[in-house]
C-alpha cells in the first residue's frame, strides 16, 4: 500500500444562483429581450456564468467585459430563439473577481439596445479531504482526515468481511481547515477485516462536500510462496519451478473467489534481483522475470486484472555490497488486493 497521501477528492457544491452585487442596468434589453442571473459563487473546476433567458427572439448577443486584474473577457452568440436560455462561462481565478462591462443585443431588424454590467464572482477552492494510510487505525477503527475548510461532518460507510456494512456520521463544530479530525466506525470484532471505506465530507455550512465520496481500499494480502529458480540472465520459467507457482497459484484464486464478491481484486507482481551486474541490466531483468510470471498465472486461469513491474536491485531482502550474490535477493512477491501496493511503473498484462 502507498503510505503517501492519499491524492485529495475535489469537492462539488451545491447548485447556486446569487444576485448579490450585481448591477443589471434598466434598459429595454432587460425588459423585453433577456433576464439575466448570475452563478456567482463556484468551487472547484466550476465557473462562474451569465445564464440569459431569452424573452424576445435576437439576431446575436454580445458581451464585453473588463475584469478587475485588467483581462478584457469577450463572449457571445449568434440567433436565439424566445424561451431559449445562453449560459456565459467566466474565467476568474481563485477569490472574489470584480466584472464590468456591457451586454449589447442586436435583433433581427438590425436594432440594437444596451445595458450596462457590474458585479463581483467569487471562485473557492475544491473542499478537499487529505488523509494517509499511516493514519488509519483498523484496531481501533479510527481514521484522522484533515478539510480544506471550516468542517461539519463526515458521513462514513465501511466494508467489513462477512459483516453487514457500517454506516454513521461524525459531526464536528467548525473546526478551522486543516485540524486534525478523528472519524471513528462500529467494530464488529477486534479481528475485524476492513476491505473498504468511503467518506462524504461537508464543511459547515453545509455548501460544499465530497463527490464522488473518498475511498479508501486498506486491504491486501500478501501471498507466501517459494521463489522461482531461474537460469543466469534469462527468464524462462523452467518445467521444474511450475509447480512452485502452481501452489502460490492456487493461493491467488482462493483470495480472489473469496473478496472478489465484495471489492475490485487485482493482481501484482514485482521483480527483484541481486546486485550482481549493472543497475540497468538489473532492472530490465526483474521486470521480464515479473512478467514472465504474471504470463504464467494468467495462463493457469487468473481472470482478474494482472500488473507487474520490475525493481532491479532497488529495495534489497538484504542489504549487501555491490556485485554480491545474494540468493535472498533474487525473489519475487505476489499481491492480491485494491490498488497499487507500491509506488512503481505498473504494466498491465
Amino acid at each position: 500500500m502507498n503510505d503517501g497521501g492519499i491524492d485529495s477528492a475535489m469537492a462539488n457544491m451545491r447548485a447556486l444562483v446569487v444576485m448579490v452585487g450585481v448591477v443589471f442596468g434598466a434598459s429595454a434589453v432587460q425588459a423585453a429581450a433577456v433576464d439575466l442571473e448570475l452563478v456567482g459563487k463556484v468551487a472547484g473546476k466550476e465557473k462562474p456564468a451569465l445564464v440569459l433567458k431569452i424573452n424576445k427572439a435576437v439576431a446575436s448577443i454580445n458581451v464585453t467585459l473588463t475584469r478587475g486584474d485588467g483581462k478584457v473577457v469577450k463572449l457571445g452568440a449568434g440567433a436565439l430563439k424566445s424561451g431559449s436560455r445562453q449560459r456565459f462561462e467566466l474565467d476568474a481565478p481563485a477569490g472574489v473577481s470584480q466584472f464590468a462591462g456591457e451586454l449589447k443585443v442586436t435583433y433581427s431588424d438590425k436594432t440594437t439596445a444596451a445595458m450596462p454590467l457590474s458585479f463581483t464572482v467569487e471562485v473557492v477552492k475544491g473542499f478537499e479531504i487529505s488523509t494517509a494510510y499511516d493514519q488509519l487505525d483498523l484496531k481501533r477503527g479510527e481514521l484522522t482526515v484533515t478539510l480544506s475548510r471550516p468542517a461539519g461532518r463526515c458521513e462514513h460507510e465501511v466494508v467489513i468481511e462477512d459483516k453487514p456494512e457500517v454506516h454513521g456520521v461524525t459531526k464536528f463544530n467548525g473546526e478551522v481547515a486543516g485540524t486534525p479530525l478523528t472519524i471513528a466506525w462500529k467494530k464488529y470484532a477486534d479481528d475485524d477485516l476492513v476491505l473498504k471505506i468511503r467518506l462524504t465530507c461537508y464543511d459547515a455550512g453545509g455548501t460544499f462536500f465530497t463527490d464522488p465520496p473518498k475511498e479508501l481500499l486498506p486491504w491486501r494480502l500478501e501471498v507466501p510462496h517459494e521463489e522461482v529458480g531461474f537460469a543466469s540472465g534469462k527468464w524462462d520459467i523452467a518445467k521444474e519451478e511450475e509447480p512452485k507457482l502452481d501452489r502460490a497459484y492456487q493461493e491467488i484464486a482462493t483470495a480472489v473467489r473469496r473478496y472478489g464478491k465484495l471489492v475490485q481484486v487485482q493482481v501484482y507482481v514485482l521483480g527483484y534481483t541481486d546486485t550482481v551486474a549493472d543497475a540497468a541490466y538489473n532492472l530490465t531483468l526483474s521486470l521480464n522475470r515479473a512478467r514472465a510470471i504474471a504470463q504464467y498465472f494468467r495462463g493457469r486461469g487468473v481472470q482478474v486484472p494482472i500488473f507487474y513491474t520490475g525493481f532491479g536491485e532497488e529495495n534489497l531482502a538484504v542489504t549487501t555490497a555491490d556485485n554480491t550474490d545474494e540468493p535472498r535477493n533474487r525473489r519475487a512477491r505476489y499481491i492480491v488486493g485494491q490498488e497499487e501496493p507500491e509506488t512503481a511503473r505498473w504494466n498491465r498484462l
